[in-house]
């Protein structure tokens, strides 16, 4: 699959930085920075197989979009300059999107994102149903701000797929439409600093390791920090959940950048804690936490509990 980044012609593409909106830095850590430039006045002449596409960066302020309907397999699309995208038509069919970011939007109504969202559904239930399809037709991120206060905000489809950030935003000072497109985000995992403070020297302690080929097992860390870190194969990152302030869960910190392969097994068991998941990849340990945010080993009642929830994914 190939990334490509549609620029504007007679001038240089940005290579070197892309902003990004997510409340979550693991939803970035999965952006693939395109690697094939194209003017916005070659477009037909350079990308002839749309579906060879799984990244689309445009920053050129196009006329036509309709183009991107026939890209079935992207997974990324990052429209910095959509002045002239009125309507969403194009993207409905793309049910293996995962991120998708709209600035400057000119768009007059978003239900097909609804649309978008009800045939992922399908298309997941036409799967295997399996805890690798959730991911594959699951949402990452939705980020779309919008400079018309024409837009109307309907109704949204009950979701059956996975959705990790959700946000509108509308580039307007009218505080009546601002009340009406809040963000609209749930609980979701946070990720926060692992220092050396939040274990106590190499003191043994009960782990689950949840492992990216579905694999799970109850796991004694001999030495705490250094064991976390040969499991996950890196530095670490960890995962709390609000409301739950008695076990961590850490993964790689940079398993996304370097192409690990996705844990969905994790990935749905913290939809047992948050209402929104975060798409989780690598082998990750989940340990216990003491009152003084400390990592401690799980106890019998947790191990029991993790293992019960992991035991019912299937």
């Amino acid at each position: 699959m190939s990334g490509i980044h549609i620029y504007p012609a007679g001038e240089k593409p940005n290579v070197k930085y892309y902003s990004f909106p997510w409340r979550s830095d693991a939803t970035c850590y999965n952006f693939h920075v395109p690697e094939i430039m194209v003017p916005d006045d070659r477009i037909g002449e350079m990308i002839t197989d749309p579906l060879e596409v799984e990244t689309l960066v445009v920053t050129a302020d196009l006329e036509d979009y309709s183009f991107i309907s026939k890209m079935k397999n992207l997974n990324q699309l990052y429209l910095y300059n959509a002045y002239h995208l009125e309507n969403l038509f194009a993207f409905e069919k793309l049910v293996k999107l995962s991120q998708l970011m709209i600035m400057h939007g000119g768009i007059l109504c978003m239900d097909s994102i609804d649309s978008l969202l009800v045939n992922k559904k399908k298309a997941l239930d036409a799967s295997k149903k399996d805890i690798r399809a959730l991911i594959t037709y699951g949402m990452e991120g939705v980020y779309i701000h919008a400079d018309k206060p024409e837009i109307v905000f309907d109704s949204w489809y009950t979701w059956g797929v996975p959705v990790a950030e959700f946000m509108v935003c509308l580039a307007n000072n009218d505080p009546e439409y601002e009340s009406d497109l809040q963000n609209i985000e749930g609980d979701f995992p946070h990720s926060i600093s692992v220092t050396e403070n939040m274990f106590k020297g190499g003191a043994n302690m009960r782990a689950i390791t949840v492992k990216t080929n579905g694999e799970y097992e109850v796991t004694e860390l001999i030495n705490g920090r250094e064991s976390i870190k040969e499991i996950i194969g890196g530095d670490i990152e960890g995962l709390t959940y609000a409301g739950h302030t008695d076990f961590i869960m850490f993964l790689n910190e940079t398993g996304k950048i370097f192409g690990l392969d996705t844990n969905a097994l994790a990935s749905i068991f913290s939809l047992e804690f948050v209402e929104t998941t975060p798409f989780i990849y690598g082998d990750v340990v989940i340990c216990g936490l003491d009152e003084e945010g400390a990592t401690c080993g799980l106890t019998d009642e947790q191990v029991e509990k993790f293992m019960k929830i992991l035991d019912g994914i299937d």
